[in-house]
């Protein structure tokens, strides 16, 4: 990787305001420092006073110069929008993929809450003393907000019904988390925010969605759906809050949604499991760049592998060209899913999972990767024994004699539990919480009569880690670490001996070797920093040094989901990959490439 490279390049467009704007908007989302100079001064490329003052005009020949990580990347993309013009097909927006895939329509936008519509003025939050009344009336809105997901459930397919039961339980704690703020003196609406921020559940939709229902309820107003934003042809959503019931409403019009948020909300949601499951690719994008967004503007969304963008008001021609990859896209997805149903190979292709309801296809391998705590997300309380149990148990059903890795609760940092509060992550965290740990072990104990269900432990750090979750188990469950950091990837000698398999998590792997904040590999895309080749080196040491103690590796990271990096993991000795159960057909065929 070069530290400097420098480019001389003529401008098609004079650097005024809307052309600067653009080139420092690019530039700022670049990891190296970039430099303009034109005339004998220079400017910084992220700032747009210093740009602006070069005066440089169109015609003139300016010389960009990058420093730093990925200096050539970041000089590739700024050239390519200085010589389309400074058009917007050169300047996609970057997103974070739920659901991904392909999808071009016009957006309907949905970028207010019942909250932010309802004045103070609205009866709900005025402070009041009649509190039998306010009981009351929280007590008709909670019922009322019942009755209306019961009729939600009633008319949904059974997968799509079972992701909204716990929203009755929600209702019911919420509810009666509510009660006693009003003997306090609180309003209805500020009774139930009060209660579900002391709740710590402001990350999970389905509480969102509860909220929106009772709040809807209390100040009179009704639930803004879907079907009140369609216009004419195919529509994108791009909704500033996105919860599973304004999901389930969308009509067939609406081909994609753009919603507000990071990955934290993102893949683990609700929403993004329906949107997987009913083929509607899902992005998050940050809230600038939602409210940016003109009703009716022309929305192309392309998250086909490591990388998620979209493009707003695209040109003709883009447009054109678009419309064609979607076709290609569709087209070849049908045929990877028919090859990868013939493909044998020597390296085991899993599925990543985080819900009962996520298509496993039948070319999988087992189930390499169990999230567990996006099993259980979007509720107050841990789950129990036996709760968990049938969920794993159900799972190693759906790939009988394959193997089901489960992994145990991983939480902190930029991925909380509500109920699994406290610092650090991986076992720091779980044995902070004894009795949440101890439940999931003998859940696991409890689901192996019923398949091949093996045990991860998340962010392992050393092979004390591993010894203390199989002296907690009471059966011979084969027990993994996940390899996540460089000081874990340094001591996986230690770590193999006492495991019976390795499991290496990609995307932390990488912010940790090459010293990058998980916000900086969401954003600027997860491609390039996966193919450093000094997190490749790594990854190859930790197979090298596995496989020397008997141990076979599994890599379930993003790197493992790109079909060309799917190969380079192969070449480099990796048994097994697990990845998004859709790209295992591509994967799958990928490998089949190679081996043929």
């Amino acid at each position: 990787m070069t530290d400097e490279e420098a480019i001389d390049i003529e401008l098609s467009e004079p650097l005024h305001a809307r052309p600067a704007s653009m080139l420092v908007r690019l530039a700022s989302r670049q990891t190296a420092a970039i430099e303009i100079a034109f005339e004998g001064r220079s400017a910084n490329a992220k700032k747009i006073l210093e740009v602006l003052k070069l005066g440089a005009i169109r015609g003139s020949t300016v010389r960009l110069v990058a420093r730093g990580e990925h200096a050539a990347l970041a000089l590739e993309r700024l050239s390519d929008l200085i010589h389309h013009g400074f058009s917007t097909d050169a300047l996609p927006e970057i997103a974070t993929a739920a659901a991904p895939g392909m999808a071009i329509g016009r957006a309907s936008l949905l970028l207010s809450t019942v909250a932010d519509a309802a004045p103070e003025s609205m009866p709900g939050y005025s402070i009041s003393d009649d509190i039998p009344s306010s009981r009351r009336r929280v007590h008709a809105a909670f019922g009322r907000a019942q009755s209306e997901l019961h009729r939600l459930i009633a008319r949904l397919p059974p997968p799509e019904a079972q992701l909204f039961e716990p929203l009755s339980v929600i209702l019911m704690e919420l509810m009666n988390a509510t009660l006693p703020n009003l003997e306090a003196g609180m309003s209805a609406v500020l009774a139930l925010d009060v209660a579900a921020a002391s709740a710590g559940t402001a990350r999970s939709d389905l509480v969102r969605d509860a909220l929106e229902r009772v709040r809807a309820v209390l100040l009179g107003v009704d639930l803004v759906t879907a079907e009140l934003l369609a216009g004419e042809g195919d529509r994108i959503l791009v909704a500033r809050v996105l919860t599973p019931s304004l999901l389930v409403g969308l009509p067939r019009s609406f081909r994609g949604i753009i919603a507000e948020g990071d990955t934290g909300p993102g893949y683990t949601s609700h929403a993004a499991i329906l949107a997987r499951g009913r083929g509607l690719p899902l992005v998050f994008a940050p809230a600038h760049v939602v409210s940016a967004i003109r009703r009716d503007e022309t929305i192309v969304i392309e998250s086909t592998e490591t990388s998620c963008q979209f493009w707003s008001s695209p040109s003709a021609e883009f447009l054109q060209g678009a419309r064609a990859r979607h076709d290609a896209w569709l087209a070849q997805k049908r045929r990877d899913e028919e090859l990868a149903r013939a493909i044998r190979s020597d390296t085991a292709v899993r599925a990543n999972v985080g819900s009962l309801d996520e298509r496993i296809p039948p070319s999988a391998d087992g189930i390499g990767l169990v999230r567990t705590e996006l099993l259980f997300s979007g509720r107050l309380s841990p789950p129990g024994e036996m709760e968990q149990a049938s969920v794993y148990a159900a799972l190693a059903k759906g790939v009988a004699g394959n193997p089901c890795i489960v992994r145990l609760f991983d939480a902190g940092g930029d991925k909380p539990i509500p109920w699994l509060p406290g610092e650090g992550r991986g076992m720091d965290l779980l044995l902070a919480h004894p009795h949440v740990f101890e439940a999931q072990l003998r859940a696991i104990d409890r689901a192996r009569e019923h398949g091949d269900v093996q045990v991860l432990v998340p962010m392992a750090r050393s092979a004390e880690d591993i010894e203390r979750v199989r002296a907690g188990l009471a059966s011979d469950a084969p027990v993994g670490a996940l390899i996540e950091t460089r000081e874990a990837a340094d001591a996986i000698e230690a770590i193999a001996r006492v495991s019976d398999f390795i499991s290496v998590g990609t995307n932390d792997l990488a912010s940790s070797v090459l010293g990058v904040d998980r916000a900086v590999l969401r954003w600027e895309g997860t491609e390039a920093f996966l193919r450093d080749e000094r997190l490749l080196v790594v990854v190859r040491t930790i197979v090298e040094r596995a496989h020397a103690t008997g141990r076979k590796v599994t890599v379930c990271g993003e790197l493992a989901g790109h079909p060309e990096m799917a190969r380079e993991l192969v070449a480099l000795g990796v048994d097994a990959l697990s990845v998004a159960c859709e790209r295992i057909a591509s994967v799958k065929v990928a490998l089949g490439a190679r081996n043929r």
